[in-house]
């Protein structure tokens, strides 16, 4: 039986997208998700180490623990790691089923967004959850449009 570390490493080198050689430019790269690890026992910045010491090119970003660390350290761990950060997620209430909660949490969004964008993450994700406890006519409140 294959381990799950086992796995990631040999999927990795098995797809051709471990790191590139020195100098050489990466477009595409494996990273590591935190899906990976249940019950999210390792937090950033460790999480990000671990990606580095499988030999991923890139992670998950934990955009409020590294947000907690700062800008220059947050930049200089990825830089030392040799890594990329990936994704991070967007940091809003926007499956709640509370159009207050969900314009609250817009408030953040900009200052999230520019703070990834100066750490190099591209992108941000929000996981939708296919069930509601919100009946579907009145899901659209959420948004803020009814």
């Amino acid at each position: 039986m294959l381990t799950r570390r086992e796995f990631l490493a040999s999927s990795t080198l098995a797809a051709g997208l471990s790191r590139p050689a020195a100098g050489a430019a990466a477009r595409m790269y494996v990273s590591l998700n935190s899906s990976l690890l249940v019950g999210g026992k390792v937090g950033w910045p460790d999480f990000a180490r671990l990606a580095a010491k499988m030999g991923y090119g890139g992670t998950d970003f934990n955009l409020n623990a590294a947000r907690m660390e700062g800008l220059e350290p947050t930049r200089a761990l990825l830089a030392e790691l040799k890594i990329k950060p990936a994704v991070c997620g967007l940091p809003v209430a926007a499956t709640c089923g509370d159009a207050a909660a969900f314009q609250e949490s817009m408030k953040g969004l900009d200052d999230a967004a520019q703070f990834a964008a100066a750490v190099g993450c591209p992108r941000m994700t929000l996981v939708v959850s296919p069930g509601s406890q919100v009946p579907k006519k009145s899901s659209a409140r959420c948004w803020g449009t009814g």
